[in-house]
């Protein structure tokens, strides 16, 4: 009787040995996709940010641009409608 109560207790050990390693390699496996899932997240996040700051600088540019030639415009007296158009004298 006392061997077997001994071999039950061995087989239930290794069953739990057995089923704590299922259960290790299952969770590593979850946090492989979450590590993963979140490194995509973050190149996305990446990629937007160039996106953005790109078209911000574009408008930038253009507004620079623009500034420019109205500048151009009103230092020749031309103002923003056309020639001659907006002169106070």
């Amino acid at each position: 009787m006392f061997t077997s109560f001994t071999t039950g207790c061995m087989y239930v050990f290794y069953c739990s040995i057995y089923i704590l390693q299922v259960i290790r390699k299952e969770t590593q496996k979850m946090v492989k996709q979450v590590e993963n899932q979140a490194a995509e997240i973050g190149q996305n996040a990446t990629a937007q940010s160039s996106l953005i700051l790109s078209k911000a600088q574009v408008m930038i540019q253009r507004n620079i641009v623009q500034t420019s030639k109205e500048g151009s415009r009103e230092e020749a007296g031309m103002g923003k409608k056309g020639r001659g158009q907006d002169r106070t004298e």
